[in-house]
């Protein structure tokens, strides 16, 4: 199948999006009436056309010794939408969505379920594992299941991230402040705990580090395509036996101009851009990965490093490399410089 067609759309369009989407539709909306188009208008904040992905509306399934019923949107292996009419219980809907799932095809399986009431959204996130989790279905699983962002019509323009899949994207929710900072250590410190107890250490381990902070921020604030590097981790095995090797030639391309790049390089590697200023260098070798390191990047990869501010990568860096007890309790972030030394100029 062709990949459906994506608008480059930058961070802030999207949002203006999503602005112009929750004024349309503020108010009391009916189910019947309102549910389609409204689903259509929410693809398009983020530059798809719902047709296109063949997200189907109204997708019908038979159910044993019951009648047929009829999900308000499916996309096929990706996800299921149970709209409401405005002020309906939602955990009613959650119900019908989830009594929904064993009633498909295996390679229809979604991994995001989303009930809606057009002022209130839930999302469920089953996991990249959702073939073992529909093995284990119950009437009450979704009371069971990883709610992973809950919020109203209002505060759409600022959750865009939990929609990262619809443009291809996995991606989550930033944590608001005063969090943030703590957050981003306890995330990038589990990297940085995982790769040490491998024996990558030392001051490989530092700069390697270093490198990922950039990316992770890069790909949050349109340095990078949005979200293209947590493509790239995400589309490593899933054992992560060739994660280490693979962000070691990104570092080299990064640190290739243009015209210099092999005309070989295939889309993932083709479509990061040339990062002056001296960042990647320096040649490392890249470290020997597992599952373990895989997950932890994966989970940095699902914050939103835009909240963090360029000035601050230092005394966040000097809490990633604190021992993992003192990080735990929360380490005291001081004003540091040496980072920012590297980097600075990455961001002017």
């Amino acid at each position: 199948m062709t990949a459906a067609p994506v608008l480059t759309l930058t961070r802030e369009q999207m949002r203006s999006r999503a602005l112009a989407f929750a004024q349309k539709w503020r108010g009391d909306q009916r189910e019947e009436a309102d549910a389609k188009s409204f689903l259509d208008d929410f693809f398009e904040i983020f530059g798809r056309d719902r047709r296109a992905v063949e997200a189907v509306h109204e997708y019908r399934i038979e159910r044993e010794s019951q009648s047929q019923a009829r999900i308000d949107l499916l996309w096929p292996g990706k996800l299921l939408v149970e709209m409401k009419s405005t002020g309906k219980d939602l955990d009613v809907a959650a119900q019908q969505a989830f009594d929904y799932l064993p009633h498909l095809e295996k390679e229809d399986y979604p991994r995001w379920v989303l009930v809606s009431d057009f002022a209130h959204f839930l999302l469920y996130d089953l996991g990249e594992e959702v073939h073992d989790y529909l093995q284990c279905l119950t009437p009450d699983t979704h009371k069971n299941a990883k709610l992973f962002a809950q919020f109203t019509l209002e505060e759409l323009p600022d959750r865009l991230a939990c929609f990262g899949f619809i443009r291809g994207d996995e991606s989550e929710a930033f944590q608001p402040q005063p969090e943030v900072n703590l957050k981003a250590v306890k995330l990038l410190g589990s990297l940085h705990d995982e790769l040490k107890k491998s024996g990558f250490s030392g001051h490989d381990l530092e700069c390697f580090l270093v490198r990922i902070l950039f990316c992770l921020f890069a790909e949050d604030t349109d340095i990078f395509q949005w979200n293209s590097f947590t493509r790239f981790v995400e589309n490593s095995k899933k054992d992560g036996s060739d994660l280490g090797i693979r962000i070691g030639k990104l570092f080299q391309i990064l640190n290739t101009t243009l015209p210099q790049r092999s005309p070989h390089l295939t889309a993932e590697f083709r479509d990061f851009p040339y990062v002056n200023g001296g960042l990647f260098q320096e040649r490392l070798d890249p470290p020997d990965t597992a599952a373990s390191h895989r997950a932890a990047l994966l989970d940095c990869c699902r914050f939103d490093w835009s909240r963090i501010s360029p000035g601050v990568f230092g005394s966040l860096f000097q809490g990633v490399m604190e021992p993992a007890e003192r990080r735990a309790k929360g380490a005291h972030y001081t004003a540091e410089e040496n980072i920012m030394k590297v980097i600075g100029p990455l961001f002017r």
